[in-house]
């Protein structure tokens, strides 16, 4: 499937979760998301957990928690 994640589209397989689509995008992205200086959040600025399920065309961001830029 196709999903963005801060605007970049990634291909993953069908069935991946958040934290799957976080760790093809970023290993830094996925780092500072564990480490909870990320966080995660869907097109309308929900957070959403690592586990949650995406489909095809879904658009995420990572944002720090510092500042609330992108990771």
């Amino acid at each position: 499937m196709i999903i963005k994640v801060n605007g970049r589209t990634i291909e993953l397989f069908a069935g991946a979760s958040v934290g799957d689509a976080v760790r093809r995008h970023s290993r830094d992205a996925w780092r500072n998301v564990r480490k909870k200086r990320a966080f995660v959040f869907d097109a309308w600025g929900n957070e959403i957990a690592l586990d949650g399920a995406l489909s095809e065309g879904d658009e995420i961001f990572v944002r720090s928690s510092d500042d609330g830029g992108e990771s």
